[in-house]
């Protein structure tokens, strides 16, 4: 399967790795990139398979937690970024974790916006994710553009151009392509014995003993992620000496308004480490 990514900016410069989440691609760090590179940066951001401009296997079988641990896995041992700070938000969090766990050595620095790592396994019953999942279920076809601008199921609202919203629609022009897209909600594992959470487990083993920086910058509110931020500033050691920031208004795609805020924490983490 082929990766999709961006790579842009000095190749001697510290590289700055971004994973999107869910319905999103690459495109939703448009702003960040422009960012990063003005302040020197080197910046690599991939599409997960199933989403963007990478890969779209159609059958939803194929996606996997495990599987998408294992593709973002071989796209980084191929890429090969040394020294590099990684910023996951959404899924881009629960599988970059992971994969930044395995390349340990290799990471200087993690900046987490509106994301977790499981740690806890159970059946999600109610709740802000719990019907998050049954929606996703529910339906045949997501309209990501009007998802991202909270039109489709309420909450904060993103100011979006129709050409902006056209490009969070564009990577399925229709159902066959979503199958990555649609599985996402179903993937988070429900009991400490399934392989997913295996792995979720040792990324913690990797984090409860993480002495570098480990910051946070939360677009709020949040109710299906934001829980996240607490947990780690208290849990990871090196987040007890970082930056933990609330971006007030922005919500779960903090990357479209917060973007400079996400951008002066990964810069702020980066020059800590």
């Amino acid at each position: 399967l082929s990766v999709a990514y961006v790579d842009e900016g000095p190749k001697d410069a510290i590289p700055v790795v971004m994973l999107h989440g869910e319905p999103t691609w690459g495109y939703l760090y448009r702003h960040m990139i422009r960012e990063l590179l003005d302040l020197g940066y080197r910046v690599l951001v991939p599409d997960q398979i199933g989403f963007g401009r990478s890969d779209q296997p159609t059958d939803k079988y194929a996606y996997t937690y495990p599987a998408h641990v294992s593709w973002m896995n071989a796209w980084w041992s191929a890429v090969a970024p040394k020294n590099a700070v990684f910023f996951g938000q959404d899924w881009g969090s629960l599988v970059g974790l992971a994969v930044a766990s395995m390349h340990a050595d290799d990471v200087r620095a993690i900046v987490i916006g509106n994301g977790i790592l499981g740690r806890k396994f159970k059946p999600q019953e109610g709740g802000a994710f719990g019907m998050w999942q049954e929606f996703a279920a529910s339906i045949e076809y997501l309209e990501c553009g009007r998802m991202i601008s909270g039109d489709l199921v309420g909450g904060v609202k993103t100011p979006l151009t129709e050409a902006e919203s056209g490009a969070y629609d564009a990577p399925f022009p229709d159902a066959t392509h979503q199958a990555g897209c649609l599985s996402f909600p179903s993937l988070m594992p429900t009991s400490p014995d399934q392989e997913g959470a295996k792995i979720m487990l040792a990324a913690w083993s990797i984090y409860d003993a993480w002495e570098k920086p480990f910051a946070t910058c939360f677009g709020v509110p949040d109710p299906v992620t934001g829980h996240g931020q607490k947990y780690f500033a208290e849990t990871v050691p090196g987040a007890k000496r970082s930056s933990h920031t609330k971006i007030e208004g922005v919500g779960h795609y903090c990357q479209e308004v917060g973007h400079s805020a996400l951008v002066a924490a990964i810069n702020e983490a980066a020059t800590q480490a």
